[in-house]
């Protein structure tokens, strides 16, 4: 099974930035994980303050690092890219509002549950860190479809099964 990078053989720059932002995403789903992980009380005690139903942060406690790990080892390997992909883009959708409706003031107080670099920032940066990575979720989703749909259609090479043929 090929892992993370897919072969670069023709220079394809749509393959290259592909590539760089599976890499970019893989690393930062990777640091996210690690600094709720090596900070478990804290990611505790800071999800238990959201403005959230008890079940709902519940959930989020023993999902969020469980659907983090699915996305880090999905990007780890070509065939479960878009998997991971996708699931980055839902991620990332959710944060963005979430920090969205914290700027628009819906909640009198929102406390932030990110780890050391983000802790720092506006609530304005904060958001604006969560819509790059959101775009970049969105255009590597986006590449990988128009990757794969490159290949449905390209030649075929002599003497290899169809599956070998894949991105």
């Amino acid at each position: 099974m090929e892992t993370l990078i897919l072969t670069n053989k023709k220079g394809n720059p749509l393959r290259i930035l592909y590539n760089i932002i599976v890499i970019v995403l893989l690393a930062f789903w990777l640091y996210v994980l690690i600094e709720q992980l090596t900070n478990l009380e804290g990611f505790k005690t800071g999800i238990s303050r959201q403005p959230l139903p008890v079940f709902l942060i519940l959930v989020t406690i023993y999902l969020l690092p469980v659907l983090e790990l699915f996305i880090i080892i999905s990007l780890m390997f070509i065939k479960l890219h878009k998997i991971g992909l996708f699931l980055s883009v839902i991620l990332m959708t959710a944060f963005t509002i979430y920090v969205g409706t914290a700027i628009l003031g819906l909640w009198n107080q929102v406390p932030c549950t990110c780890g050391s670099v983000i802790k720092g920032i506006s609530w304005k940066q904060h958001f604006f860190f969560n819509l790059f990575f959101l775009v970049l979720s969105v255009l590597g989703y986006y590449f990988k479809t128009k990757l794969r749909h490159n290949n449905a259609g390209g030649s075929v090479i002599e003497g290899l099964s169809a599956k070998r043929h894949n991105i």
